[in-house]
Order: C-alpha cells, then structure tokens, then sequence
C-alpha cells in the first residue's frame, strides 16, 4: 500500500483538492522583495507551490517516487506539499482521507468483474464508512458549531 499511497500523493500534488487557503501575517514580513504589513490576508496558491522546479524536480513529471520519504521528499522544505495543509492548521481529516483514497483505489484496480465474494465485504464497509460519517463525523461537526 506504500506505492499506493506515494500515487495518491503525486496525484494530490499535481491536482490539488483545494485551491489555496487564506492566511494572516501575524508580523511585517519581506517576501521576494514586497512588504506584507501585519495583519494583511495572504492567499497561497497550492498549485504554484507544487508545480515550482526549485521545491520539486520536474513538476509536470508523474513521479510517485518523489513521496518515497514520507510525509514528503527528502529535499523539499518542510510544507511545500501543501494537499492538506500544513503546519499546526493542517486538515483534521487526513488520515480518515488516507484511507478511503487506498480503499477507493484497491477496488477500482480490482475492476468492475471482481469476485462475487468481495462483494459483501465492500456492502460492509459502507455500512461502517457511513456509521462514521453521520456519527462521529456529525458529532464533531455539531460539537465544533456549538463551540465554535
């Protein structure tokens, strides 16, 4: 599942899931010769960052192996990869992610002609990724509304 998941990442890199995000200057900061004043909304574009040559050799390349050293490539800076964000803000659900990605993927290489005894396994899990969802992925959307 290793490769797999190498595959799922490169393919996050090339199409990131989300745009960009808004972030704070929390201080006066020079970036590439500008000012940004404290306080200012900077807007990071996920797809400048992982398509620049200088964070990740040929970027256009499909290259699984550039995610062999996990979380991210041993000679990119630390969030460059930015799919699902990073640092302290870094999305809540990546490993819930993560998995679904590898499940989604195992089947979709097992093809539309698998074997009949694997279909009561996959009824299975989407009994259990539902329970997940409506409970304990409500629950906390429902906790975090009412505690903001």
């Amino acid at each position: 599942m290793k490769f797999t998941w190498r595959v799922a990442l490169e393919t996050l890199r090339l199409v990131p899931p989300v745009f960009g995000n808004f972030r704070r200057a929390i201080e006066d900061t020079e970036f590439d010769g500008y000012l940004i004043p404290k306080g200012w909304q900077v807007f990071l574009v996920a797809s400048v960052t992982h398509m620049d040559d200088a964070i990740f050799h040929e970027p256009a390349k499909f290259d699984p192996s550039r995610f062999k050293d996990q979380p991210s490539s041993a000679t990119a800076p630390p969030c460059s990869f930015v799919a699902f964000g990073g640092g302290p803000r870094i999305c809540i659900g990546m490993e819930f992610a993560r998995i679904e990605t590898l499940v989604t993927m195992h089947y979709l290489r097992q093809g539309p002609h698998a074997d009949a005894a694997a279909r009561p396994a996959h009824r299975a899990r989407e009994q259990v990724l539902s329970l997940i969802r409506t409970k304990i992925i409500g629950t906390w959307h429902r906790e975090f509304a009412q505690h903001g």
